[in-house]
């Protein structure tokens, strides 16, 4: 969970918590008599990394670029969408008409294709990468469950979604 503070008043005040976001950042080493210990390490409110849970084709990480809003204080996203970095594959059920990148020419993709799932804004599109290399975007909707695909429930489109519990 990220969370931020307000440390301009007398006491620290928390004032919003991100579950499923974490920082992604390098670390320092700092030596102690029984070892090394890592800390994260995070210094630039202009650029930094976090990684967020996604809940779209199966539970997934995604890392996108951030700033702190100089207006409200809170991260916002400078990247167009989140780099997904858990790279199971998933095996289309039915065929899905798709968007082939980066010209956006209208496809099919037949029943029984693997593509693993690239990136995505989280809320519209993701795009996947295909066996041969291209790229795909399917309109998504991620606004309740189950998750949507082109329109209908992601489970009638895929194959065996992996969701973590």
């Amino acid at each position: 969970m990220l969370c931020v503070w307000d440390i301009n008043g007398d006491l620290p005040c928390m004032t919003h918590e991100f579950y499923g976001t974490e920082l992604e950042s390098t670390f320092i080493e700092e030596g102690i008599e029984e070892g090394v210990v890592y800390k994260t390490f995070f210094n630039n409110p202009e650029a930094f990394h976090l990684e967020k849970r996604l809940e779209i084709l199966g539970t997934r990480g995604g890392i996108a670029a951030f700033q702190v809003s100089a207006i409200s204080g809170l991260p916002e996203m400078t990247d167009k969408a989140y780099t997904l970095n858990q790279g199971h594959s998933v095996k289309t059920a039915i065929p899905l008409k798709a968007e082939l990148l980066p010209d956006m020419e209208k496809t099919e993709i037949p029943v029984g294709t693997n593509l693993t799932p690239y990136q995505t804004d989280g809320k519209s599109f993701i795009d996947l990468k295909t066996e041969t290399g291209g790229i795909i975007r399917l309109s998504i909707d991620v606004s309740g469950w189950p998750r949507m695909v082109n329109g209908m429930p992601e489970e009638e489109c895929f194959e065996e979604l992996l969701y973590a519990g």
